[in-house]
């Protein structure tokens, strides 16, 4: 699924989605805001996946933020792997 976070579109999973809803009525709760933390923190191509994580200068972010999307970066490169080797299979078949 495709969801937007600051008007940038990011592939993820539903666990995924759900864990960032979690992660960030967490934020919420403690007055901290997962837009302000996320802003300008990553860019993604126009598929939806993360090519960099990349945290303002002198902007701090929370450890639960940075890992969760050090994660989805890392889960949505496997996840493209793995889709190759299928199609790779498909052909070899």
């Amino acid at each position: 699924m495709i969801v937007p976070i600051n008007h940038l579109p990011v592939e993820m999973t539903n666990d995924e989605h759900d864990y960032f809803q979690q992660l960030s009525q967490n934020l919420s709760d403690n007055g901290i805001s997962i837009s302000n933390q996320l802003r300008g923190a990553f860019d993604v191509d126009e598929n939806g996946i993360i090519l960099i994580i990349k945290p303002l200068p002198g902007k701090q972010i929370q450890w639960g933020v940075l890992f969760f999307l050090q994660n989805l970066m890392i889960n949505q490169r496997l996840r493209k792997m793995e889709n190759l080797i299928e199609i790779n299979k498909e052909k070899d078949v």
